[in-house]
């Protein structure tokens, strides 16, 4: 962010919103010294540098402080010719009915000395008084080349050898991270570890997710332990084995009934690329006061967007977007608005977050969600379609719970159309009842019998709607003896 355009052109006042103050401030500064300043007759002049904050008052670089309220401020301001001023944290003050009144009283002085006023806070809210007067401006956090920076220097300072393959997965660790965070990070694992380990850097971006209403998802999944779902599976690794800057990803819509690896994709999927989890929980990004819900919203989303690359799991969308088509007669429209802020960041971030989300009922969802271009692809995740992946699904769990492989039973009961997550508990119930494997399976009733008639209506809206997760294959039936007369 250019901050010298903004002094040159005498704006009377501009909000810097940062959460880097200091770091904003000293290169606003240097970059004020640099600059040949001339006044209206193109005579060269010298731009005086000040500060201000509410315990100490204000001062020149290089005088002492004196004394200043903040209603007194924009006239002390005012007074001055050529100068600017950082004002610290003057966010809380600017809805004071005195504060109003002051600046209002004296922004027109300051084009006119030509001073420029710079609330440097981590947010503002402009009172419609003013939104003529004061113009807000952001101080992102690093970018790529800064946050190299930081690595080389830490690099050299703590003798760390890092290739450049290294460097290129820190720079995106880091990424979303202040320049103190990314350096306290950096020291504190050369410290611990003699490297720079990422699994450091991640947990102080999970207390940065943890703040906005997000949480990083680990686990130990990957795609090898997901049996099926192979064209979703190849789908979601080109996705970033062949990004290209400039062409934008949306993300996939896993759809599909309950217990059939939607979510375990998704976490399969983070061990395989190497990148973290972040999971979105809709449902808790609503509050009970006017604003609260768009406000935790927009939180989050920035958040994401702050992250870095990462892949963004949204567990059972439908639910959280509840009510979003018939707020406006239940809830004068604060559901609409902020269900209308995550449609809009799906649809428009430039962020390296990718979107993976699950859906157990379509119908529950607004059609907005579901329209063409809304998303890279819409899955369809059925229960495994073929007996060798249903078998391969059981001998993974009897493995794990009852500590045998699946060829040293007798028997082998009938799972057509059970899903993975009632395979699973087969093998649970086989582990407990003494390791009969055909009682378990008795045991154990698939939705597709309990639910037969919602499940074949949602594969018949699937079936010219979505892509198939798993390629479809018929099982070779066994070939009969031909019976002739002779």
């Amino acid at each position: 962010m250019q901050i010298i355009p903004y002094i040159k052109a005498a704006y009377p006042v501009v909000a810097v919103r940062t959460l880097e103050p200091e770091r904003f401030v000293l290169g606003a500064e240097a970059a004020i010294q640099k600059t040949e300043w001339q006044d209206e007759e193109g005579r060269p002049v010298e731009k005086r540098v000040f500060h201000w904050d509410v315990l100490r008052g204000y001062r020149e670089n290089g005088f002492d402080w004196q004394e200043a309220d903040p209603i007194a401020l924009p006239d002390i301001i005012a007074r001055i010719e050529h100068s600017v001023w950082f004002v610290s944290n003057y966010h809380l003050f600017v809805k004071d009915n005195g504060v109003i009144q002051a600046l209002r009283n004296a922004v027109g002085r300051f084009k006119a000395a030509p001073a420029t006023m710079i609330i440097v806070c981590p947010d503002l809210k402009v009172p419609l008084e003013l939104e003529r007067d004061v113009t807000v401006v952001d101080f992102g956090l690093p970018a790529r080349d800064d946050i190299g920076k930081i690595v080389d220097e830490a690099a050299e300072a703590t003798g760390i050898a890092v290739d450049a393959e290294e460097r290129e997965r820190i720079i995106d660790a880091c990424q979303g991270l202040s320049w103190e965070e990314i350096d306290n990070a950096l020291y504190f694992t050369a410290v611990q570890h003699k490297t720079f380990a990422l699994e450091e850097i991640f947990k102080i971006k999970g207390q940065m997710l943890r703040t906005a209403g997000l949480r990083l998802l680990k686990s130990d999944k990957t795609f090898a332990k997901v049996i099926g779902l192979d064209n979703l599976k190849t789908d979601i690794v080109n996705m970033f084995k062949y990004r290209r800057p400039g062409v934008p990803q949306r993300g996939f819509l896993m759809l599909g009934s309950p217990g059939n690896g939607k979510t375990a994709i998704a976490e399969a999927a983070g061990n395989e690329l190497g990148l973290p989890v972040v999971v979105l929980p809709l449902g808790e990004l609503k509050g009970s006061l006017v604003g609260e819900s768009e406000a935790k919203m927009t939180n989050a989303l920035k958040a994401i967007d702050a992250f870095g690359k990462c892949i963004v799991l949204v567990d059972e969308i439908e639910k959280g977007l509840a009510g979003v088509g018939a707020s406006v007669s239940t809830d004068s429209g604060t559901t609409q608005a902020w269900g209308s802020l995550f449609l809009q960041w799906l649809n428009d971030r430039t962020s390296e977050a990718f979107v993976l989300a699950t859906c157990n009922d379509y119908s529950k969802l607004p059609p907005e969600y579901t329209r063409a271009g809304r998303w890279d692809g819409i899955y369809f995740v059925d229960s495994p379609t073929t007996k060798q992946a249903r078998e391969a699904i059981l001998g993974l769990y009897l493995k794990e719970y009852v500590q045998k492989a699946l060829d040293e039973f007798d028997r082998i009961p009938d799972l057509e159309d059970y899903s993975g997550a009632e395979i699973r508990q087969v093998a649970i119930r086989t582990a407990y009842n003494g390791g009969d494997l055909q009682e378990a399976g008795r045991y154990v009733v698939p939705q597709s019998r309990s639910n037969q008639a919602a499940i074949a209506e949602l594969r018949e809206w699937a079936r010219t709607r979505t892509v198939p997760a798993t390629p479809v294959r018929i099982e070779a039936e066994t070939k009969k003896a031909r019976k002739v007369q002779i």
